[in-house]
């Protein structure tokens, strides 16, 4: 059925880009651009995307600049990725909002990349969001506030980025930028933890060892940092099981 469709639409393509829709154009381009029931063909994306980009698609305006920005399927033009992303952007487009902020960051114009870091992070880009927090923390395009910084960082951490929410643990562990919650700390441990997050792992055995006192899950955790090769999760570890042998023997 999606052969039959996209052929009749390349066939109209063809003849007159204007007998399909902006959104069809956009969607043979996601097409040949995935390999998706046409032969991968990135050019051919690459023209697809152009004509509905011409005819104001947002997010085929988003995936032009793509492919100018990273040369992909087109020689590449950041002048012209440049353009694209901003007519996305302009039209709401989130993830062209965030990029945009990315070139504007380069150019070290903090206060444009402030502006489109913070649209993008409004509706949920997790890059966008990081980037607004690390903009608040270091006061770059924005007064330095690090109650927003943390604010948008938790954002992030909720969306599962396990470096983040290590980071959340050790600001709640430690306190200052919020009230010290070891439960907090344990709880954005435990979720970086789980995923594989070394220091984490170690943190959360280090709150079982001493403040928690539960040694069965101390042990599990400094052990899972020890099999990824943390040497100060190895020496705490068997601190801590020749601690309990001699409890045993008293």
């Amino acid at each position: 059925m999606f052969k039959k469709l996209f052929s009749f639409i390349r066939k109209s393509v063809k003849t007159s880009g204007f007998k399909v829709t902006p959104e069809d154009l956009y969607l043979l381009g996601y097409k040949y651009y995935n390999g998706e029931s046409f032969k991968e063909n990135h050019s051919k994306a690459f023209k697809m995307w152009k004509q509905a980009a011409e005819r104001g698609h947002a997010a085929a305006q988003g995936c032009l600049a793509n492919l100018y920005s990273n040369g992909d399927g087109i020689s590449q033009n950041h002048k012209k990725a440049f353009k694209w992303y901003k007519k996305s952007a302009e039209q709401g487009f989130a993830k062209s909002q965030y990029n945009l902020g990315q070139f504007y960051l380069a150019r070290k114009e903090y206060t444009e990349a402030f502006k489109w870091y913070k649209k993008s992070a409004e509706q949920g880009v997790v890059e966008a969001q990081n980037n607004l927090a690390s903009m608040y923390y270091n006061g770059d395009g924005v007064e330095q506030n690090y109650t927003e910084a943390f604010k948008w960082y938790k954002k992030v951490a909720e969306q599962g980025d396990a470096n983040i929410q290590f980071e959340l643990g050790q600001t709640y562990y430690n306190g200052g930028i919020v009230k010290q919650d070891y439960a907090e700390a344990e709880k954005w441990f435990q979720k970086a933890a789980e995923q594989g997050h070394i220091k984490s792992q170690l943190c959360l055995g280090i709150i079982y060892a001493g403040i928690k006192q539960d040694y069965a899950k101390a042990i599990k955790w400094f052990q899972k940092a020890s099999e990824q090769g943390d040497n100060e999760a190895q020496e705490f570890l068997q601190v801590l099981k020749d601690q309990i042998k001699k409890g045993d023997k008293k």
